[in-house]
């Protein structure tokens, strides 16, 4: 059976646990809690952001790859507008808003906002996340290449 989830509301009666454990992780992410956003993960997992060429597979290295993010860009925002779901596997489209501080005349600053939209594919097992793989155009938010 596929779940439809349009727009940013949050997925009810879903025919498996994967979207609410989704659904946490960006939460937690969303408030700065990243331990809370790894403890999501399985044991045995793989996160892969193709735009920047990264994969992890360790907790402390995705640890550190999510602070560098919340780092970097503190004004965050991601919007999903649309989510799929059969089983335990998750599709979803987004749209993440940055905005950070580029440097401007006299050491002043001034705030840049760019845009890009991507879609993620996640698996859950036992009830844990245990593939992640973000697919965008890293070149849309201009932005330099963070953990390796």
């Amino acid at each position: 059976m596929w779940q439809i989830v349009v727009a940013n509301t949050k997925p009810e009666g879903s025919n498996g646990q994967g979207p609410a454990i989704l659904q946490a992780a960006l939460d937690a992410l969303a408030e700065g809690d990243v331990d809370e956003a790894v403890d999501q993960f399985g044991d045995q997992f793989t996160f892969t952001d193709h735009a920047f060429g990264l994969k992890f597979k360790q907790k402390d290295r995705l640890y550190r790859y999510f602070v560098e993010i919340r780092k970097s860009f503190p004004e965050s925002e991601r919007t999903d507008h649309m989510r799929l779901s059969h089983g335990e596997v998750i599709f979803s489209q987004w749209r993440l808003t940055v905005t950070w501080k580029k440097p401007f005349l006299s050491g002043r600053f001034h705030k840049v906002k760019s845009e890009a939209h991507g879609i993620s594919v996640v698996r859950v097992s036992d009830g844990r996340i245990v593939e992640w793989s973000e697919y965008y155009d890293q070149t849309r938010l201009r932005c330099y290449r963070l953990v390796g």
